[in-house]
């Protein structure tokens, strides 16, 4: 036996995702995925959920949130890069020595990922996300702000993104302004931290599913 599917389980696997629907009530229609699944769509080469090909099978529903995810990506990508530059910045204030790999990770992402950033609209975000924590919240919201005014330097956002670690991961947070915090930065490297990227919400493994039940 081996793990690949034989035609008559992809053609069931297929039907099955043909009919899930988005949602429950009875004027509720057929869900993305189902979509994508149903327009046998070359997904080799379609490298975001939000591209042309999709976009074109979505309803008016999904097109809605498939521009918020998109936007919310890039904004998300500029955050990591944000919070990587300043753990860098503080490493170095703590007498490490002088990395700029991430700070330049930063205008890299603004420049390529700026304007999507911008253009999200945080409360439809809120609406279709509801129960995003209110620190997060408040970090993409200074983010989009500072993204927008055009600033280089990221020091202005450190309150905001040190408060949001610390309530995600307490004692385990690395800009906390303590010894704890020092310590934690001292083992931390620049070169090992992997630079920043915009969310991608799993679409890789999505898409070889997705191919695992095209049939011939």
């Amino acid at each position: 036996m081996d793990f690949n599917l034989t035609n008559a389980e992809k053609m069931f696997l297929r039907k099955q995702l043909i009919g899930v629907l988005r949602g429950t009530s009875p004027q509720t229609s057929q869900s993305l995925l189902a979509r994508i699944a149903e327009s046998r769509l070359a997904l080799e080469k379609i490298t975001t959920p939000w591209a042309n090909p999709i976009l074109k099978i979505a309803d008016r529903e999904d097109k809605m949130a498939l521009s918020i995810a998109k936007q919310s990506a890039a904004l998300a990508g500029i955050g990591r890069a944000v919070y990587a530059a300043l753990v860098e910045d503080a490493k170095v204030a703590d007498g490490g020595q002088r990395t700029t790999r991430h700070r330049d990770d930063v205008k890299k992402l603004v420049a390529e990922q700026g304007v999507d950033a911008s253009e999200l609209d945080l409360s439809a975000l809120n609406a279709l996300v509801p129960d995003l924590p209110s620190y997060l919240r408040d970090v993409l919201a200074e983010t989009q702000k500072w993204v927008v005014s055009g600033r280089q330097r990221v020091d202005n956002l450190r309150d905001v993104y040190q408060k949001a670690e610390d309530n995600r991961k307490g004692s385990r947070a690395r800009l906390a302004d303590n010894m704890g915090g020092r310590g934690r930065r001292a083992v931390w490297s620049a070169q090992d931290h992997s630079l920043a990227e915009p969310l991608h919400f799993r679409w890789g493994n999505v898409r070889r599913l997705l191919n695992d039940i095209v049939t011939q």
